[in-house]
């Protein structure tokens, strides 16, 4: 019976987690894969979570592209087993990145305890970003350009239809 329950525990231990771990900080998931249009942008959402005694301070920026990467909030305080939603924007229009391609970098959230009695000393956690570029399809018509297209149909008919009607009247 312990036999098993040893086993057990260890093949719970070795599966992979989606939650990135630092001692005072909790991130999930432990990666972010973004697929963003080639001169577009698209968000993704992190948790960070506070799994210390401790009020914290954190800090998520990207690594490179930090003009291409941005955290909302960038900076924000976390009460003891506290827990915020961080909103991530990659917006391949402002990295020198072209369609298809795919760019590799890091996010950090770094968290300080705010408390004078607490060790003053930050971690951090090293998230792995992934960013494709995808190519827009340019065929489509944008929505307002296909609104347009059908009210100048509607149009059309409607005068052919009054046209038609004033006709066979007289």
């Amino acid at each position: 019976m312990k036999k098993t329950i040893f086993f057990l525990l260890l093949a719970l231990s070795l599966l992979p987690t989606a939650t990135a771990f630092s001692a005072g900080i909790q991130v999930s998931p432990s990666s972010l894969e973004i697929t963003v249009p080639d001169k577009g942008s698209a968000t993704i959402d992190i948790a960070v979570a506070n799994p210390t005694a401790d009020v914290q301070l954190f800090e998520v920026y990207a690594d490179d592209l930090s003009n291409a990467i941005k955290a909302n909030p960038s900076s924000f305080t976390l009460e003891a087993g506290g827990r915020k939603t961080v909103t991530i924007t990659a917006d391949s229009g402002k990295s020198n990145n072209k369609e298809g391609q795919v760019i590799s970098t890091d996010l950090f959230i770094i968290s300080k305890p705010l408390s004078e009695n607490a060790m003053s000393v930050g971690t951090g956690v090293k998230l792995p970003v992934t960013i494709n570029i995808k190519a827009t399809d340019s065929s489509a018509l944008p929505l307002y350009q296909l609104a347009a297209a059908l009210a100048a149909l509607l149009a059309l008919i409607t005068l052919s239809a009054y046209r038609y009607y004033k006709k066979t009247r007289n």
